[in-house]
């Protein structure tokens, strides 16, 4: 079963962490505890933490559509991080990196389905043009178009958000 222990703190209260404790061949229904993500350069790690004995099935769903562990695009790891409580991480590496996309992580056991499910968005939408997605702050940043070929302009080019503009010098008009 779930037992509370209370401990007592330096400052008089008290805090209470709940213990589960099951004996083996217990059977406790399926549970999401957490559903966590970590994008990189090349790849994103997904991790879905669940309870439930026996062991639970792990179905992974990527914008609502079903994601089949292919060994390529994605690639799923079960690992069990507590036998007393039947506490599960289910890693999904997906590569390349899914930014913008929304997962979802449901779980079933022979006690049935849980109905609960966690959805969590990774990285950020695709940058409007003349952005890039910086990769350190995951901010869309502004190109400077006048740095390259200076933004195919023939005299002055002058950056603006998300484009350029070009100018002439005194002397000199805008061809059309």
């Amino acid at each position: 079963g779930v037992y509370t222990c209370r401990i007592p703190l330096q400052s008089g209260q008290m805090r209470e962490i709940n213990v589960g404790i099951y004996p083996a061949g217990f059977s406790t229904p399926p549970r999401v505890t957490a559903l966590t993500s970590e994008s990189f350069m090349s790849f994103t790690i997904l991790t879905c933490t669940t309870t439930g004995s026996p062991a639970t099935t792990v179905t992974w769903r990527r914008d609502g559509q079903l994601v089949t562990i292919d060994g390529h695009t994605y690639n799923m790891v079960q690992r069990v991080t507590n036998r007393a409580s039947a506490t599960y991480e289910n890693v999904l590496i997906v590569s390349p990196p899914a930014l913008g996309s929304t997962f979802t992580c449901t779980i079933s056991n022979t006690l049935g389905s849980s109905a609960m499910s966690n959805s969590v968005t990774v990285g950020a939408k695709p940058c409007e043009a003349g952005y890039t997605l910086n990769p350190v702050t995951r901010n869309c940043d502004d190109i400077d178009e006048c740095e390259t070929n200076n933004g195919n302009c023939e005299q002055t080019c002058t950056n603006t958000a998300g484009s350029r503009e070009c100018s002439c010098s005194c002397g000199y008009r805008l061809a059309s």
